[in-house]
């Protein structure tokens, strides 16, 4: 179960969740593309994006949703380019297999989008989201990647950064988690079920 349909049904009937998710990967993508070529090389993230841009042409509401891919990365210009020194390692490319990552016995699937290192020396892991979502799916989900995080790259909670291209935020993982990460794998279980069955129809 991935980790952005786990904070979906963290704040959403699970059928709501499950339709949201098929989507979210493909209409981003293009965003995500654009932000780590941008990081890797500044200004060549535009070009990037102008190129995956036409893969949403068939997708309901395109224009939409090449508009919000658009205002998203503009955002990113605006607020976070100087932000990185250089890419250390994109995750959207090629990479040795990872570890599952887990929660009370329960894996999910998940992964940062890139790992760079800001002006201060200070190495961020981070993950580029733009799609609406409420703040206790936004704090689910910046837990969730904090597990991936320890498990799969030894980085501390500090270095977890989820950004939040929709609002221009950059958001951290919740310093209080004991009561969050319970929640969390109450619904791993019951999420993994309901995708077992959902997936049989």
């Amino acid at each position: 179960m991935h980790i952005s349909l786990v904070a979906r049904l963290y704040g959403k009937p699970a059928k709501k969740a499950l339709e949201d998710e098929s989507l979210v990967v493909q209409v981003y993508e293009p965003l995500r593309r654009a932000v780590v070529a941008e990081v890797r090389s500044a200004n060549s993230g535009r070009a990037s994006l102008d190129a995956l841009l036409p893969r949403l042409d068939n997708m309901k509401y395109a224009d939409s949703l090449k508009s919000k891919n658009t205002e998203a990365f503009k955002r990113f210009c605006r607020l976070y380019r100087g932000r990185w020194t250089g890419l250390r390692t994109s995750y959207l490319d090629a990479v040795p297999a990872q570890s599952v990552a887990s929660l009370g016995g329960h894996p999910f699937s998940g992964k940062f989008h890139f790992c760079a290192q800001t002006t201060g020396g200070a190495l961020e892991y981070v993950y580029v989201h733009a799609s609406e979502s409420g703040d206790e799916e936004l704090a689910a989900l910046a837990e969730l990647l904090s597990v991936v995080g320890e498990s799969r790259h030894r980085c501390e909670r500090g270095q977890v950064t989820l950004l939040d291209l929709r609002t221009g935020t950059l958001l951290r993982p919740p310093k209080s988690f004991i009561l969050l990460r319970k929640r969390l794998t109450s619904v791993l279980a019951i999420g993994s079920l309901i995708e077992q069955a959902y997936s049989k129809r």
